[in-house]
């Protein structure tokens, strides 16, 4: 995770959270990207002591939000061109989940930050062994 000390606002616009808040961040890490790093997704952590899910609600689709978030990772230096709010069942109650496009995670990997390895798209498959008839006795055939 990369640390992050900025304090964003909710405007009150968002589906969950309608009123203006104060929402202190602790930092931003990105958790996945496909294999050509063409898109992935940002977690943005902030301080549950100050910003409460629970009362205030979940941060999603939120503009001010969103707009200050973007004006601070241009300020760390990163692409926020492709920075918008992951679907619903994606928000945490302690973090705020982000889609990313290619221009982020390429001035993240320009900053030296770490991203994970791509998750292997392929399925193997390796079949049981039979069990032994004899290990099999438990069962009852009904005639």
């Amino acid at each position: 995770m990369v640390e992050v000390k900025a304090v964003l606002r909710t405007d009150g616009s968002g589906l969950y959270c309608s009123r203006s808040v104060a929402v202190p961040l602790l930092g931003i890490e990105v958790t996945y990207t496909d294999d050509e790093k063409r898109y992935g997704e940002l977690l943005v952590y902030f301080d549950t002591l100050w910003y409460d899910v629970d009362t205030n609600g979940i941060i999603y689709t939120d503009q001010g939000f969103l707009d200050g978030l973007k004006q601070t990772l241009t300020d760390l230096g990163l692409n926020a061109e492709f920075v918008y709010y992951s679907e619903w069942g994606m928000q945490g109650n302690t973090f705020v989940s982000l889609d990313i496009g290619e221009p982020f995670i390429t001035s993240w990997i320009a900053k030296g930050y770490a991203i994970p390895e791509a998750l292997s798209t392929e399925v193997v498959f390796k079949p049981s062994p039979l069990p032994d008839v004899a290990e099999m006795s438990f069962l009852k055939w009904d005639s």
